[in-house]
């Protein structure tokens, strides 16, 4: 089903579709909640004193850091009142990438799905490289061309990747190395969520009642004229 930002959708779909890709979901670079997302990474368990300390805060806990992390899903815990510790969920791993790449989320996808697509085929032993409208097709729908467009070009003015032609990128041969030696495991897995999207969305499509009955009206019209 083709989307476009003109597709009339209810408001519950809308939120839907936007929930399931963490849309909005912003973390600020120099916030605690950055600060503790990195200093998790990779797999680290920590105490609320031990994070305090090894960041040099203090009484995060009754700031409501931890409550705000543990309520987006991007940290979980383990053990009891006396000795609770805590550590990276997946999602909480991917936004930690994104902020020591100085990404968001959204770029942090298109550098996944690039990463992914470079990998295959370049075990072909052909030039891996990305293109902009296979990006912009998981996404169609939920995010304006115009964020999408700065999410992929976002990938060169970090220098993480270079133009490769029109329309696509190549991640540098350099970066691609340091991504396969500290975040692959990661990004193979954010590739896959991403490559669920569009199944997600479907279903998600197929319980809208407003759009259900403009197709159902667009076939009664058809139906008139065939």
């Amino acid at each position: 089903m083709t989307l476009t930002e003109n597709t009339r959708l209810t408001k519950e779909t809308i939120q839907r579709l936007r929930a399931m890709v963490f849309h909005k979901e912003h973390i600020k670079k120099s916030s605690i909640t950055a600060k503790v997302l990195v200093l998790l990474y990779p797999d680290k368990n920590y105490s609320i004193q031990e994070i305090e300390d090894s960041l040099r805060l203090k009484k995060i806990g009754q700031k409501g850091t931890t409550f705000n992390l543990l309520d987006r899903k991007l940290i979980s815990s383990k053990g009891n009142d006396g000795a609770k510790s805590y550590f990276l969920t997946q999602k909480g791993r991917w936004f930690a990438i994104g902020q020591t790449l100085n990404l968001s989320f959204l770029g942090l996808c298109a550098l996944a799905d690039a990463y992914g697509m470079q990998g295959r085929l370049e075990k072909g032993n052909l030039v891996g490289f990305y293109v902009y409208p296979r990006f912009a097709e998981i996404f169609e729908g939920i995010y304006s061309q115009e964020n999408l467009r700065f999410a992929f070009e976002q990938l060169k003015t970090k220098k993480l990747a270079a133009r490769y032609s029109k329309k696509s990128l190549r991640i540098i041969p350099r970066v691609f190395s340091d991504l396969k030696r500290h975040y692959h495991d990661d990004l193979e897995e954010l590739q896959k969520w991403i490559a669920q999207i569009p199944s997600r969305r479907e279903h998600i499509l197929e319980q809208d009642q407003k759009l259900r009955q403009n197709i159902n009206k667009s076939k009664r019209i058809f139906s008139k004229f065939s």
